[in-house]
């Protein structure tokens, strides 16, 4: 009977161990002038995921974007197309559509991720699509926000909605340069 407990202790170490999520970078938001973390899982075969950690209308409460390895370049290549997009209207006038709408959608896809956040327990909200829009401030400059609703479940049904917004060209080349493949990779495998 020792024994059988010792089997399912050692099981249940090597369960957890494999889910580990390790810090391997933060990043700075100029608009909330707050550093995030990015952490991954360790790199089973080819099997890893990313978290990117990002704000939400709690503020004790810690919400990720995570991204499946086998995404990650669709997700990079999204991202340097919203940057590209973001440098054109970022030298738009604001002054001019201040009578008009005041977010944009960019039209740029990319991959279905999942959402998750902290509440006494991970809380994941799965198949998030991410939709990033122009928003054009009060003061006439230009950010891309990402704002997601999220809704999951343990033992009761639980929302939350997460913002990740890029207010500069730094910004988009912070998260970029941590998330490229020679940046993330060793830290993820070690080597």
């Amino acid at each position: 009977m020792r024994k059988h407990h010792l089997v399912c202790l050692a099981c249940l170490f090597s369960v957890l161990y494999t889910q580990a999520e390790t810090l391997i970078a933060t990043y700075t938001s100029t608009f909330f002038n707050k550093d995030f973390q990015i952490e991954a899982s360790d790199k089973n075969d080819d099997n890893f995921y990313v978290f990117i950690q990002v704000a939400n209308k709690e503020q004790d409460t810690k919400s990720q974007i995570r991204i499946e390895g086998k995404k990650m370049d669709a997700f990079i290549q999204a991202l340097q197309q919203l940057r590209s997009q973001y440098v054109t209207w970022s030298k738009k006038n604001g002054a001019s559509y201040k009578n008009g709408a005041s977010m944009y959608d960019s039209g740029v896809s990319f991959p279905k991720v999942t959402i998750r956040w902290w509440n006494s327990e991970w809380i994941y909200s799965f198949n998030n699509s991410l939709e990033p829009k122009f928003l054009l401030l009060n003061d006439g400059s230009w950010v891309v926000s990402f704002a997601n609703r999220a809704k999951g479940a343990t033992n009761y049904l639980s929302e939350l909605t997460v913002y990740w917004i890029f207010a500069s060209v730094q910004d988009f080349d912070q998260v970029l340069d941590k998330l490229a493949p020679s940046s993330l990779l060793p830290k993820i495998t070690g080597k």
